[in-house]
């Protein structure tokens, strides 16, 4: 593990990662550039992408991010290894570049709703409606081949993370905008749908 420090207007911010992840992590770090670090108190917790950072004071009078720990239980626990939660954001918005699109975060404890046993099929959409309260992202995942709309006895309700479990490509698509829908066979992207109806895939 290597600690990257920036100097933010008098402020050093301190990003822990991976060896050979030095050149992401600075590039990170500048994403609070414009931020007043000085007037932020210890646990001050900042919104990005889908992941919610945690700035906490270290004796050395630096400020360490930290964010919730992915490989345990991200609800619970946090950790200062900021390798993971970079990568997921670097995904993500190189899916949304790729189509010139202005994301809306899905955060990681948003709730998914799901047909049952969807994320074990071979064709599957990802579509993404209007939130019903503030947990919920918006998003259904079910089966492509689907001839009738499903029960409620036959969907289920899961936290965004547990995708990272399940079906970790997945994770990259959940910046898309309400309206947009995916559709993937055998784990590969088959159709991006605007809200127009159209596949904009080439």
């Amino acid at each position: 593990m290597i600690s990257v420090k920036k100097n933010i207007n008098g402020i050093i911010l301190e990003a822990t990662v991976e060896d050979g992840f030095e050149v992401n992590a600075k590039a990170f770090l500048g994403v609070f550039e414009n931020i007043d670090l000085k007037n932020i108190p210890d646990g001050y917790k900042i919104q990005i992408g889908w992941t919610v950072f945690i700035l906490a004071d270290t004796p050395e009078g630096t400020k360490k991010i930290l964010s919730p720990d992915y490989t345990n239980n991200p609800l619970k626990h946090l950790t200062e290894d900021l390798t993971l939660a970079i990568q997921i954001q670097e995904k993500q918005f190189e899916f949304l570049s790729a189509f010139k699109l202005k994301g809306e975060p899905t955060v990681f404890y948003s709730k998914i709703v799901c047909a049952k046993n969807v994320l074990e099929a071979d064709k599957i959409y990802l579509h993404r409606t209007q939130k019903a309260d503030k947990y919920d992202s918006g998003w259904y995942i079910g089966f492509a081949d689907a001839r009738k709309t499903p029960s409620p006895d036959e969907l289920e309700s899961i936290y965004a993370f547990e995708l990272l479990y399940k079906k970790p490509s997945f994770v990259q698509f959940l910046l898309l905008p309400t309206d947009w829908m995916i559709v993937i066979e055998n784990n590969s992207v088959i159709a991006v749908v605007n809200p127009d109806n159209e596949n904009i895939l080439h």
